[in-house]
């Protein structure tokens, strides 16, 4: 599985489509329920090529640092959202900011009906390309890969990740 947080972006997020159909690959999105004004089609074009949208909360705030009404409410507002512009209902959640510690944040999503995510993810957004790749490639076979949408150096290591994890659909 590979998995991209905090999109939609309107420099990558296309880019890293074109990669995925290119290596025949699909992932899940975790969007930010703020950043999708003015992508709304990118949101389309995610699940027209077969990939999933999973939601990311609202305002990418560290969700944990919330009351509950908070929680349900980032979580809500981008269900909402995302179902309105497609039509599908996102189960998948993820928490900006994964921590362990989450137990409020999921027990709140997962009584709304998600499936949490809770798995770390390396800090692409601060690695180069070469070291996403060499990230990718420490981690034990089978496990997810968690990258992030809209940074540079990720979709440059796309193609080679989805290459050297196998990461592709027939």
């Amino acid at each position: 599985m590979i998995a991209f947080d905090d999109g939609p972006d309107a420099s990558t997020t296309p880019r890293i489509l074109d990669i995925l159909k290119e290596r025949h690959t699909r992932a899940t999105f975790f969007v930010v329920g703020d950043r999708i004004a003015g992508q709304e089609r990118l949101l389309g074009r995610i699940l027209v090529e077969g990939h999933t949208l999973g939601n990311h909360g609202w305002s990418h705030r560290p969700l944990v640092e919330l009351n509950p009404v908070e929680i349900a409410t980032e979580i809500a507002m981008t269900d909402a959202l995302i179902l309105g512009l497609t039509g599908v209902w996102p189960k998948d959640f993820r928490p900006p900011f994964v921590r362990w510690d989450d137990g409020n944040v999921v027990r709140i999503a997962e009584a709304m009906g998600h499936v949490c995510h809770l798995q770390p993810s390396f800090g692409d957004y601060d690695l180069s390309t070469t070291e996403i790749v060499e990230a990718t490639r420490r981690l034990p076979v089978g496990s997810p890969v968690w990258l992030h949408d809209g940074v540079e150096a990720t979709v440059e290591a796309l193609p080679t990740i989805c290459r050297s994890r196998a990461l592709t659909w027939v």
